[in-house]
């Protein structure tokens, strides 16, 4: 008779943590633009995979951060943050001579933004993170490691990498504190408009990754 050994839950985190990186890097390096509505594609089957992989593991939505019931203290803490990193962002523009205005964005877009920005703290916080929590004893090393997985897949852009690993780490820190993932998408939409405003577009080529940073 066969015996099941149980499969240590650190190991089954980085495992299914690997397996979506493996999902979104196909899509980046392969086949991304490959047919109508690949982007879509990707989305749906990354949101079903964690939806999947958390209902299994027993989380609910408060531990996720979808609630409103910490609205307040999360908009406070985040806020703060998100003012004190725009100003310095904004300011090391505003040194190099390279600030440049914000054009007109349709209500559309901004719409877009922030739900691109929901779905990529969905997939940061409520997965990667909480995962990785499930890895190491310290919300810093866990910190550390979703920040790290979040730039590498901003990979070949250094200065978009290093923003983005950078930022991820305090929003992975602030989730911890305080889990909100509505405020949060709010902080990214902000971060990544005054980011993209800071510096010229070809810095950060567009802030286009994989493939298309080398045919910007």
């Amino acid at each position: 008779m066969q015996i099941e050994v149980p499969w240590d839950a650190a190991e089954r985190a980085k495992a299914e943590v690997t397996l979506f990186v493996v999902l979104l890097l196909s899509y980046i390096w392969g086949w991304q633009g490959a047919f109508r509505g690949a982007l879509w594609v990707v989305i749906g089957a990354g949101v079903l995979f964690i939806i999947a992989a958390n209902v299994r593991r027993g989380y609910d939505a408060h531990a996720l951060g979808l609630r409103l019931d910490n609205l307040p203290r999360s908009l406070l803490e985040v806020g703060l943050a998100t003012l004190l990193v725009s100003g310095l962002v904004a300011g090391s523009g505003w040194l190099l001579g390279t600030l440049w205005p914000l054009e007109r964005l349709a209500a559309r877009a901004l719409w877009w933004r922030f739900f691109w920005a929901f779905v990529q703290q969905y997939a940061l916080q409520a997965f990667v993170f909480v995962r990785m929590r499930e890895v190491y004893t310290r919300d810093h090393h866990a910190a550390l490691t979703a920040a790290g997985v979040f730039a590498f897949l901003h990979v070949p852009n250094p200065l978009l990498t290093a923003c983005t690993f950078l930022s991820g780490y305090l929003w992975c820190r602030l989730f911890a504190r305080c889990p909100n993932l509505f405020t949060l998408a709010l902080s990214h939409t902000i971060l990544a408009l005054v980011t993209s405003h800071s510096f010229p577009r070809a810095w950060m080529h567009g802030m286009k990754v994989g493939p298309g940073y080398f045919n910007f």
